[in-house]
């Protein structure tokens, strides 16, 4: 037989979903839009925010040994990082628009 897109039960890869496991096509069947909307916001923003803070973190320590004779002090690590501090705002906020965009 010649094997060509027209003979049989063909579907493309498109139309069919495909899950890891059974149990994470059950949550995705169950759960309303709004939910499974706030969650993925919500995991997306918390991985952010872990990223961004240690990023912070890390370069603030290099910042102190490069210069030793300074101090730690909240406010100068919030002076000096304040361009992820912005970063992340923003970010958030471009998420939120997003879901308010899903949502309506």
């Amino acid at each position: 037989m010649n094997a060509t897109l027209g003979h049989g039960k063909w579907t493309p890869l498109f139309n069919e979903k495909h899950y890891f496991c059974g149990m994470m096509k059950e949550i995705f069947e169950t759960m309303p839009r709004i939910e499974l909307a706030l969650i993925i916001i919500g995991v997306a923003a918390l991985m952010l925010g872990i990223i961004f803070g240690y990023a912070m973190i890390h370069e603030y320590r290099m910042y102190l040994e490069d210069h030793w004779k300074a101090r730690y002090s909240f406010r100068d690590f919030i002076k000096r990082e304040r361009f992820y501090i912005y970063l992340l705002l923003a970010s958030i906020f471009i998420f939120l628009t997003n879901l308010l965009y899903f949502l309506v």
